[in-house]
């Protein structure tokens, strides 16, 4: 698969997950708070944890591809953060 078309499918389908989970912070304060009788989630803990999964894996998506940059640099990928700025230093001249 070409991974442009690739890129574009997950675009697509986050773009659609997102508009899905967004309407759910509209719902009015009793929806979002109610708590099941069989001691689920709430909507609110719900979207809460969506937005915590959601930060932590930009997080890891970030990272990795700061890795790949210096991998396609032929570079240490044990390297510290320090020397990213040494990287970056560099690519600028």
């Amino acid at each position: 698969m070409d991974i442009f078309r690739l890129i574009n499918d997950i675009k697509v389908h986050l773009k659609f997950s997102f508009d899905k989970v967004d309407r759910w912070f509209e719902k009015d304060k009793d929806t979002l708070n109610y708590k099941p009788s069989h001691g689920g989630w709430t909507v609110q803990q719900i979207l809460e944890h969506i937005y915590l999964t959601n930060f932590y894996l930009l997080i890891l998506i970030e990272k990795g591809a700061k890795k790949a940059m210096r991998n396609s640099l032929d570079l240490d990928l044990n390297l510290k953060s320090e020397t990213t700025v040494s990287i970056k230093n560099i690519l600028k001249k």
